[in-house]
């Protein structure tokens, strides 16, 4: 009996060692679904899908991350703008109340943000739709190109995701006035459900429409919040007269600016790497690439939960003076996000050699071990830089924009030259030696200069 009600104390002791509080957990959980659901993913391509089909999967998936800069950084701009106006405001029975003028800056807001995202919804459909067109055909003729069983799948989804994305700018107003929950609840039900429709879609055969049926699930739960569950409040900002108290250039322009520079380049220094290998090295090896790199995307986003997660906590320490806690603490985490991503990727390689056992050729799906590795150990140094760069940004101020462009470009350009020669071994070294000759040092440098002129002094 004394053991049994030892247990709840020995397990908060040791989640209070590994930092691991109940944000860090809420986000973990979220994201270990990721990782069950993106394993369930490879071990049923081994058994349905061909390598040749999972090189087009994951060239499609690529290009369909386009969308992810198209639109300049804006959704996150909304959600700063809607939570300062949001402060003043008081939903009920689907109608927004209080500070007439926040009422009207919040429609502004709401109004603004559809247009823009009207224009890069119609880009993205005429210009990202023949784009891919263009690649995946690898220099078919027009005449066979609709003998190709990626040509319907790829047209609808470059649709589908169209009109997903004039719903954004709702999202991120809900987001910005304080519907967290709703928005995660949302979030999280599109990946359970999406991942348990792309296995049912990979195990009867659909091949490449598995990724309309993936987007059309996404899409749902995104029209469900927007029309059913928020539609009368969003009606009625709406139908709110335009005021005119939105100034573009002056309000939105230099905070998305900074944005649009560095989401345009996350995508050239990361998913940019799958259409060039399918480009030069064929589809087999881009779907080798495209699995490696999702693996060890959502690995790195479970471990670097040790960070982000504890901002708050970290922010009201430096707001206390407590400078020595804080930096105890932010190692500590930083030390603790890097050992996640070890951990994580030592379970990878386990299970790549275990699946051997039982019949699994799990390894011809992915790029080699030591490119892998390569792969791997570059990440370990973004943690780190990540986690420097969190500790600098405490202080309200960002220094590294033009650190994190030329990092970008430096990978972008790896990834352009070795893509069209030795292919992901080449790259794996090049992105290794950015991060650890580049970006850490660097990094390392401004923390240091920082700390010692508003703690030192």
């Amino acid at each position: 009996m004394v053991f049994r009600k030892r247990i709840p104390t020995v397990v908060m002791t040791l989640a209070r060692a590994i930092g691991l509080d109940a944000a860090v957990a809420f986000s973990v959980s979220a994201r270990l679904w990721q990782v069950i659901a993106a394993t369930g993913t490879v071990i049923l391509m081994t058994q349905f899908f061909s390598r040749e089909l999972q090189g087009y999967y994951y060239t499609i998936v690529s290009l369909l991350a386009i969308q992810g800069f198209l639109d300049l950084g804006l959704s996150g701009i909304i959600v700063l703008l809607a939570s300062h106006e949001s402060a003043h405001l008081v939903t009920q029975d689907g109608k927004v109340s209080g500070s007439v003028e926040s009422k009207g800056r919040l429609a502004e807001i709401h109004r603004f943000g559809c247009r823009w995202y009207f224009c890069c919804a119609t880009a993205f459909l005429l210009l990202i739709a023949p784009l891919g067109i263009f690649l995946l055909a690898d220099g078919r003729s027009i005449a066979d190109w609709f003998q190709q069983e990626w040509l319907a799948p790829w047209v609808i989804c470059v649709a589908v995701n169209s009109v997903s994305m004039l719903l954004v700018p709702r999202i991120a107003l809900l987001e910005g006035c304080n519907q967290v929950v709703a928005v995660n609840r949302m979030r999280l039900s599109q990946s359970v459900t999406g991942s348990f429709l792309v296995w049912l879609s990979i195990a009867n055969g659909l091949g490449l429409w598995t990724l309309v049926v993936s987007n059309l699930a996404r899409l749902f739960w995104e029209l469900k919040i927007v029309y059913q569950e928020y539609g009368p409040m969003l009606t009625d900002l709406a139908s709110t007269p335009d005021e005119g108290h939105i100034d573009w250039r002056t309000e939105i322009w230099p905070l998305q600016w900074r944005l649009a520079i560095q989401s345009v380049c996350s995508y050239f220094a990361t998913w940019f790497m799958v259409p060039v290998t399918f480009r030069f090295h064929g589809k087999i090896l881009a779907g080798q690439i495209g699995l490696t790199w999702q693996l060890l995307t959502t690995v790195q986003a479970a471990s670097l939960a040790w960070v982000q997660t504890r901002l708050p906590r970290f922010g009201s320490l430096l707001a206390s003076r407590r400078h020595d806690q804080l930096e105890r603490e932010m190692l500590r985490a930083a030390l603790l996000s890097v050992a996640v991503f070890l951990g994580g990727m030592g379970a990878f390689f386990l299970t790549l050699y275990g699946s051997q056992f039982v019949g699994l050729n799990l390894s011809s799906r992915f790029i080699s071990t030591s490119s892998i590795l390569f792969f791997a150990l570059g990440m370990v140094g973004w943690t780190l830089a990540i986690a420097e760069q969190s500790y600098v940004r405490l202080f309200k101020t960002d220094p590294f924009l033009l650190i994190s462009v030329l990092a970008s470009c430096l990978v972008a350009s790896a990834i352009w030259h070795f893509g069209s020669t030795s292919g992901p071994h080449g790259l794996s070294i090049a992105y290794c030696c950015v991060s650890w000759l580049y970006a850490i040092p660097v990094s390392t440098l401004i923390l240091f200069r920082h700390r010692r002129k508003h703690i030192e002094s």
